[in-house]
């Protein structure tokens, strides 16, 4: 499979990370039950209490990603149209991804709990990444240290308390699919490629090897205005790699064009405040992937 290497120079989008975080809604702590009632309903069922306990919540809007300051001498940056609730007490700090995805960095002083779609994660010193899928999967990368995943279970207050099975770890280096039953698609990452993995909370988006179906999304997880589609299915499989400004959607459909022969045109998408990018291809007709230049 031929791999397409794109890259993009163009230094007209750089995000703007708040020096101390945004908190939202700005200096409000919400109480438990508040918070308790945000996070069963998107991703549990049952009740939770936590007498006694305050929680934060941050977020950011589609483009935007945001540096937070976690309080235990880590920080957190929060990806695209993704929310995050926080509480730090004198034993531990406990993250709940409540959409989106989020990178960990830093050395904490306590040990540190993230709960994503039913999964948990334990570190006590890793620099780590969090992201939702569809169908509530969870990506992880580990950049340093490790991170113990277990099932959260179908109670919020069972993973508080300690509850956890099918423990898997996840060590510094490496990426893994993870559902509530267990990790899936686990595997090594090269130095390179790692880097690359993370390079969004400094503006990029830097693919390695990545599915353009995998491209597709990531750009549409950044851009509300325009959004790129795929309208030929043989193309999802279609490898991409390079580096581009999560804005830069245009500069990367007309790179496709360029190296695959991919075509993009614009069309009404229904809503008037979203530009439709549909990605096409004439394909060999012999081949059953578009997995070579289309162009030649």
């Amino acid at each position: 499979m031929r791999v397409a290497k794109i890259a993009w120079a163009s230094l007209r989008f750089r995000p703007r990370f708040p020096a101390s975080g945004t908190v939202v809604p700005p200096g409000v702590a919400r109480s438990s039950s508040v918070v308790c009632f945000a996070v069963v309903a998107v991703a549990f069922a049952g009740t939770c209490e936590l007498p006694g306990t305050q929680w934060h919540a941050a977020g950011t809007a589609v483009g935007q990603v945001l540096r937070y300051p976690l309080g235990d001498g880590r920080d957190t940056y929060i990806d695209t149209n993704s929310e995050i609730h926080v509480e730090v007490t004198d034993a531990e700090t406990r993250i709940v991804v409540n959409r989106g995805g989020a990178l960990i960095t830093g050395r904490g002083d306590r040990p540190l709990k993230v709960i994503v779609a039913g999964v948990a994660m334990q570190s006590r010193q890793a620099e780590f990444s969090v992201r939702e899928r569809e169908s509530l999967a969870v990506d992880v990368v580990v950049a340093d240290g490790s991170v113990r995943l277990s099932r959260a279970g179908n109670r919020f207050m069972q993973w508080l308390r300690g509850a956890a099975q099918a423990r898997t770890v996840v060590f510094a280096g490496e990426s893994a699919s993870v559902t509530a039953d267990g990790i899936s698609a686990a595997r090594r990452l090269s130095p390179e490629t790692l880097t690359h993995k993370l390079a969004w909370k400094d503006g990029w988006l830097w693919f390695s090897d990545e599915t353009l179906a995998e491209a597709v999304a990531r750009f549409n997880d950044y851009n509300a205005g325009r959004k790129l589609i795929l309208a030929d299915s043989r193309l999802a499989h279609l490898t991409v790699g390079g580096r581009f400004r999560p804005t830069e959607v245009d500069s990367f459909a007309a790179s496709l064009k360029v190296v695959f022969g991919v075509k993009a045109v614009v069309r009404p998408s229904g809503s008037p405040d979203i530009t439709a990018i549909y990605l096409s291809a004439d394909c060999r007709r012999k081949l059953l992937r578009c997995d070579t230049p289309l162009g030649q």
